[in-house]
């Protein structure tokens, strides 16, 4: 079977099925993923996220990129 097929049959499928088939296929790989869209993830999902909203006049956000800390001053 070709990727050609694979795709074609993957455009026959109704929406629920095509959904089921993208989950399986980025769960199994995400290495089209950029490295730097799965740090920043992990930084929303650990509570390192400031919301611009929250800014205030002139305060500035400094990223510490070692260890992704966020400092507002």
């Amino acid at each position: 079977m070709t990727a050609d097929t694979v795709i074609e049959e993957i455009k026959a499928l109704p929406p629920g099925e095509r959904e089921r088939v993208v989950k399986f296929v980025v769960e199994q790989d995400d290495s089209w993923i950029p490295n730097s869209f799965k740090r920043g993830m992990a930084d929303v999902a650990a509570g390192r996220l400031v919301e611009m909203e929250t800014l205030e006049g002139d305060q500035v956000i400094t990223v510490d990129i070692g260890t992704h800390d966020i400092y507002k001053r």
